[in-house]
């Protein structure tokens, strides 16, 4: 959560890669270093654990500061480690 600064209960929206079902839940955050992304809640009814998602924040910018705005972008691989990073 810190690395692509998510801060804790922010609305978040997730989008499933595995069976197509988006959802917005909130980033509660776990132990640190763990590596772990688990879905509660009524949330959890929406993947299983080994799916792959796609967890979205949204900001809103002011248009002066627009232009030069970049997204922060996390790809996780095995235990949900970065492999890839822009924008941080």
């Amino acid at each position: 959560m810190k690395k692509c600064g998510l801060v804790p209960y922010e609305r978040i929206l997730c989008s499933n890669m595995a069976n197509g079902n988006r959802f917005e839940t909130y980033a509660i955050p776990g132990d640190p270093g763990s590596g772990q992304i688990v879905l509660n809640g009524a949330a959890a009814f929406q993947g299983k654990k080994g799916d792959l998602l796609t967890i979205m924040s949204f900001a809103h910018v002011d248009e002066r500061l627009a232009a030069g705005w970049k997204p922060r972008v996390i790809v996780l691989g095995k235990d949900n480690r970065i492999v890839n990073s822009r924008g941080i």
